[in-house]
């Protein structure tokens, strides 16, 4: 009976998937012909227009997306309105007519949502965008946001009082955009979008709109723009549709036009062609890398049909193979750039296509190194790829879509929003990724290679060709546009010779380790397996069913750098980097990379001060390979003089190009100040640099992976026990140990005490950026001490936004983090960095210290509340996620604290109490006891 059922359930299986086949042959003869949408989505119009997508989604479980997009952004504004698309997104959640003032952003909060990460808006060129990510585990909530929606599409209040604040919001996150780069776009945008209303509409706007503009000029604009023909809004989630679809017609049913006159067109904004090359070059002083940049624009397609569908596949395959050949030549002994890279995609504005080129140069190689990059392109033109790549890139993308397709009932709500959004705004193509997959099945087995040789002479065209280019001040590269010509068509001219793909039928592992055993298994909490292995590792095992297609991966020791003199400090640090650039076994890291390229493993040794690393990820049919590429990592790193040449050529560029860079050199100034001056808080020299031997850099990685004995290895994900243990013995329990049991030394990097005031000055916009640290040494590290310092943060992150953002509008945002650590001695950390005008400074940070204070005296119960719902929300959400259980296993692992305090954390938290927090705010934010401010000024005053 049992094989006859079985029998029947494969026939209809079987029958199932060859009609789904021969249904999706039939469809796509015609490949003009547009895919339909993902059948899982409802969508539909109103009656006035508007646009709705809903899905039914269990990831996260209890949880709703709820999105609204508006086809309308900086390009719709006149002269006089520039920046108030922008603005108006501000606007609201500063007051609506069912949540006045910021009571919108406190009602969410109370509810659990954070903002910034479950609710923020943004807006571009052509669309505004806004999303509330709503959990559903107390009644009313999803009627509720969907009532914020609803408020936003039409009831934004436009408070005069609450738009002079956010006036100063605003000119700050303008201020903070100001850099080298921001510099140059205003020196490129004009040539890149020449004809273009997209040249003169950023949307951060005009500083004197933004100051200035009345209040009916943002009633206007929002009445003009804000309405249903032209607004879209998703719900998915885990609800019912019918619900939903119910709820979006009750909250939208009445949504209409609001403005004067006829409702103005969204409009069309093409970038006008070009015959002649133009070609737009910038200089800037505080250019960190200088950057070269080739665009040739392509007209627009249609993103719907199964042609535009198989076309991005054949581009996806040529920029892989093109990037994998340009990344080789990154790692010669002398390399020619920095980075280079080449894709096909939308170009920087409206729905116009380009093939982009890009690279970064070495100062004073310009010419070389834009000449060897376009050798890379135009061998692919003479010669084409070769088969064994297109091979690689064909398994690659395959892999790639089978990897979404494992995860399509464990794929997050967002993911889904974001395809739907493109859908819309985009009209990009959304049939789902069980169509996805089966399209690239079926597209990929007939592509042939002549099809991807061929593209090269269908990008490179002699119309619509434009140069961009970037370069510090100081180089000594100076091209013409007539330069950079000559060098484009002596590289067309030149002849190469053919790409020799070496990689062969090589395999990771040849011969295989002999096998160590199991010695003990023990159950812990949470469904984590603790086994002793022979060799005298520790082995964490804690399988899950959060993805189908996702293993994660790390393992520690003591001991790190703190193990070296001073003298070997900066060699120590980069060893580890230095051995993967090396490549493994015998494998050099181009071909290793090759190796890899389908298989989607990943595994990186690091080196701290204090332990040594190894981190990781792969998908369980990929499980031998990883845990192969694991045992290598440990056994057989590679010596490349070449590789090691290259690494240093580039470490010297880098170190040579930060000291331009006012970020860089503040951040170099933070560690050395917070390190008091200590030598190995100091940063990298070229001095340094020039003293690193191969030799040192491979003994010492073999040093700190010499002994398994001292690790403990960490897997988190989809397997099951029988399915690793094998693994596990073959291939970690095999691993050498020498029974150390090394121990790190404590270096006595301390930062100073008491009150610490010092100002770089970097920089020559006229901003300022504020860090402010207070350290508390000698800490009570504890899972109870830290629950209660993380809800201190938690209520100092809002009274400080709504006091020095909201009130003051002196920053676009400010910052506060709270680390507790507990090696070499257990320390917790201050960190609250914000920017702001450089007159504004003293006066800010005077209001930080009396937010502070006031922690230390009372604390507001609804704040309280409000944090507990936010935590709780959070750790109901992240436990869900191997990410969580991966980092939380292995900090309470390393520091010997008991995981079993998770157990029950929910009534923990709602067990903290306001004297808790302002407990915590007198043991660690104590101004009056340790301020170090360090805070980057204008080197002009």
């Amino acid at each position: 009976m049992m094989k006859k059922q079985l029998s029947l359930v494969l026939f209809i299986l079987t029958t199932v998937l060859v009609g789904y086949s021969a249904s999706l042959e039939a469809k796509i003869t015609d490949l003009k012909t547009q895919i339909p949408l993902n059948p899982k989505v409802k969508s539909g119009k109103l009656a006035n227009g508007l646009t709705y997508y809903v899905m039914q989604n269990k990831k996260p479980e209890n949880r709703v997306e709820i999105q609204m997009v508006v086809r309308a952004g900086s390009v719709q504004e006149e002269d006089h309105e520039q920046g108030l698309a922008h603005f108006t997104e501000h606007m609201f959640f500063n007051g609506t007519k069912n949540f006045p003032k910021d009571s919108l952003v406190k009602f969410l909060e109370s509810t659990g949502v954070r903002f910034g990460a479950d609710l923020n808006a943004s807006v571009g060129f052509d669309r505004s965008f806004y999303r509330i990510t709503i959990p559903l585990d107390k009644p009313n909530m999803f009627e509720k946001g969907m009532q914020v929606l609803e408020d936003w599409a039409m009831w934004v209040t436009f408070d005069s009082l609450e738009i002079e604040k956010e006036r100063g919001v605003i000119i700050e996150e303008k201020r903070l955009r100001h850099s080298a780069q921001w510099r140059l776009l205003d020196i490129h945008l004009p040539v890149l979008l020449q004809g273009s209303k997209y040249a003169v509409r950023l949307p951060i706007g005009q500083e004197d709109v933004i100051r200035n503009a009345p209040r009916q000029t943002f009633v206007d604009f929002y009445n003009a723009w804000y309405r249903p023909d032209i607004t879209a809004i998703y719900v998915i989630g885990d609800i019912d549709e019918n619900v939903a679809i119910n709820l979006i017609k009750k909250h939208f049913e009445h949504f209409a036009y609001r403005g004067s006159g006829t409702p103005k067109p969204i409009g069309k904004y093409p970038v006008a062609d070009n015959k002649e090359p133009l070609i737009s070059i910038g200089y800037d002083a505080e250019l960190r890398d200088g950057s070269i940049t080739l665009y040739i624009k392509h007209p627009e397609r249609d993103e719907l049909t199964y042609e535009s569908f198989r076309e991005s596949l054949k581009e996806s395959m040529f920029a892989m193979m093109l990037n994998m050949r340009l990344q080789e030549l990154t790692k010669e002994a002398q390399p020619p750039f920095l980075r280079a890279s080449g894709r096909i995609g939308n170009f920087v504005a409206g729905k116009s296509r380009a093939f982009t080129f890009s690279i970064t140069p070495k100062n004073g190689e310009f010419a070389n190194g834009l000449e060897r990059g376009l050798a890379e392109l135009f061998r692919v033109d003479q010669h084409g790829f070769t088969v064994s790549e297109f091979e690689r890139a064909k398994e690659s993308i395959i892999a790639s879509y089978e990897r979404r397709y494992n995860e399509r009932d464990k794929t997050e709500s967002q993911v889904f929003a974001r395809e739907l959004v493109s859908h819309f705004q985009e009209l990009r193509s959304a049939p789902g990724i069980e169509v996805e997959f089966e399209l690239a099945k079926e597209f990929l087995k007939d592509m042939k290679i002549e099809e991807v040789n061929q593209m090269v002479s269908q990008l490179i065209t002699a119309e619509n060709v434009i140069f961009e280019v970037s370069l510090p001040e100081s180089s000594i590269d100076k091209p013409t546009q007539a330069d950079i010509l000559a060098i484009f068509k002596k590289a067309e001219n030149t002849k190469y010779d053919e790409y020799v793909d070496d990689l062969g039928d090589a395999k990771l592992m040849t011969v295989l380790p002999k096998a160590g055993k199991i010695t003990s298994t023990k159950k812990l909490p949470f469904d984590i397996t603790e086994i002793k292995l022979s060799n005298g590792a520790r082995v964490l095992l804690k399988p899950t069913d959060f993805k189908n297609d996702q293993i994660l991966f790390n393992c520690w020791a003591d001991g790190g750098v703190s193990l070296y003199s001073e003298k070997e400090n900066f060699i120590a640090m980069n060893a580890d980097v230095i051995m993967r650039e090396c490549g493994l076994g015998e494998f050099n890291s181009n071909n290793l990379n090759k190796l890899l390229q389908s298989k989607f493993v990943i595994l990186f040794p690091s080196i701290s001060h204090y332990s040594q690393n190894m981190g990781g990820s792969t998908p369980p049919k990929n499980m031998e390979t990883f845990f192969q590429l694991l045992h290598l990592r440990f056994t057989k790193p590679r010596k490349d003089a070449e590789a090691f040449a290259s690494y240093v050529a580039r470490q010297r560029e880098s170190i040579i190009n930060s000291e331009r860079d006012p970020q860089s050199a503040y951040r170099d100034s933070i560690g050395a100040i917070l390190g008091n001056y200590h030598p190995r808080s100091m940063p990298l020299t070229v001095a340094e640099l020039e003293k690193f031997e191969l030799d040192r850099a491979y003994s010492i990685y073999k040093e700190r992976f010499s002994d398994a004995s001292n690790f403990t290895f960490l897997f988190v994900g989809a397997f099951t026990l029988d399915e690793i243990k094998p693994f596990i013995e073959q291939y970690i329990a095999s691993l050498p140990a020498t029974n150390k049991n090394e121990k790190w030394k404590d270096l006595n990097i301390k930062s100073p005490t008491g009150q610490v005031n010092k100002i770089i000055r970097k920089g020559i916009e006229h901003k300022a950026t504020v860090n402010i640290f207070m350290d508390t040494y000698g800490v009570n590290f504890t899972s109870d001490e830290l629950l209660k310092m993380n809800a201190m943060r938690e209520v100092a992150n809002i009274l400080l936004r709504e006091e020095i953002r909201e009130e003051k509008g002196g920053t676009y945002g400010i910052r506060i983090s709270a680390n507790m650590v507990h090696i070499p001695q257990p320390r917790v950390r201050i960190n609250i960095s914000f920017g702001c005008e450089p007159e504004r400074v003293d006066e800010l940070v005077s209001a930080i210290k009396e937010v502070l204070d006031g922690m230390q005296k009372e604390i507001s119960s609804e704040y309280l509340r409000n944090i507990k719902q936010i935590m709780k929300n959070e750790f109901a959400t992240r436990t869900k996620e191997n990410n969580y259980w991966l980092a939380t296993i292995n900090s309470y692992d390393y520091t010997k604290r008991d995981l079993a305090f998770l157990q029950d954390y929910d009534k923990k938290i709602d067990a903290l109490t306001e004297a808790d927090i302002i407990t915590a705010a007198k043991k660690y934010l104590n101004h009056k006891t340790n301020f170090i401010s360090i805070i980057q000024m204008p080197e002009q005053p």
